[in-house]
Parts: structure tokens; sequence; C-alpha cells
């Protein structure tokens, strides 16, 4: 049966809520008789394959963790696309948005906006499970791959190519990566 939230804050974009979200889908399925809670994995695709991330440091219950054309929302704010913003443009925004923290804390107007100064923990928490990450080989969002892949603990995979038709995405090799390394140990 379908539930519909009634609950606020809404519209929130949060990479917490996001995280959260995917070890909440860890907790149904081990509740399920039908489903090996040893041989649990997930699938992150685009900004959804940061969030798999950040739940895979903190949830050992998830053993493999694959994603396609990975985004890093928190990267590409902290530090610009192609890592363009400088140590000093960073720490220019870090300043406004304390200064912004106060005046709401003190009753002033929110500012809204899409950008973040947190830092996220290395990829290397998560040592108990597995990764493969797959781009495009000429996707702007490659780097972000490449430095998933560069934090990881092994083992692991990177895959790029260039995805402009669907016969050309691995639906396979994601297949196969589940079942490879999901296997009970």
């Amino acid at each position: 049966m379908l539930t519909i939230l009634e609950g606020e804050p809404r519209n929130v974009v949060s990479p917490d809520l996001y995280a959260e979200t995917f070890s909440a889908a860890v907790n149904y399925l081990t509740l399920q008789d039908f489903i090996d809670p040893e041989r649990i994995g997930a699938l992150g695709i685009c900004g959804s394959g940061s969030f798999v991330i950040s739940a895979a440091r903190i949830d050992s219950r998830i053993k493999a963790v694959a994603t396609s054309s990975m985004y890093d929302m928190g990267a590409v704010n902290r530090n610009g696309l192609w890592k363009a913003q400088s140590v000093e443009q960073r720490k220019a925004a870090i300043v406004s948005a304390t200064q912004q923290r106060s005046i709401e804390a003190a009753g002033g107007e929110v500012q809204y906006t899409c950008t973040s100064s947190r830092q996220t923990r290395p990829i290397s928490n998560a040592s108990s499970t597995t990764f493969t990450f797959v781009s495009g080989d000429q996707a702007h969002s490659r780097e972000f791959s490449e430095d998933a892949y560069a934090g990881a603990a092994e083992p692991k995979e990177l895959y790029c190519d260039l995805y402009d038709r669907v016969d050309l995405i691995p639906f396979a090799k994601f297949a196969e990566f589940a079942v490879n390394n999901t296997a009970t140990q």
C-alpha cells in the first residue's frame, strides 16, 4: 500500500537523508524471508552514486556497490566542476555561509542556496564493501567516478565507455558484479 507522507520539511535536498534511504531499504530487505541478508548490494545512478557510497561507508550490510554516471554534488559544490574553484573561493564561501548561519540564528531572513561546505569521510572507511564504477568516457562527471575509485579499497574496478545508446549500457556487467560480489563468503 502506498503511503503519502505529510511531514515537513518538504523539498529538502539532504545527502544525509538520501544515504539513510539506502540503509532503510536494507532494513526492509533483511526482514524479508526470501532475501539472504549477507548478499545485499546497491546500485546508485547519477547523484545516487555518491549517496550509496555514503551509505556503504557506515552500513556494513551493503556488501557491494555499483555506480553509473556517478555525480558527487558535494564535491562539485565544494570544488567546482573539474576542481576549478580555488582555495580562496572555497574559504570565501565558508565565511559567507557561516555569516548567514548567524543571521538566521538571530531570526534574520533565510537564504536558500544549493551549496555546502561539508566534508565527507573517505570512501576507504567502507573497507568490507566491493565497488565498481561505470562512467561515460567523455562524461563531465567522469572525475567523480575516478576520484571515488582512487579512494576505494580493493577489490574495485573502474569501467569507462561512451553510453550514448541504451544498448551500450553494461547491464550484464552490473548483474555479473552483483552476483560475484554479494555471494556468501
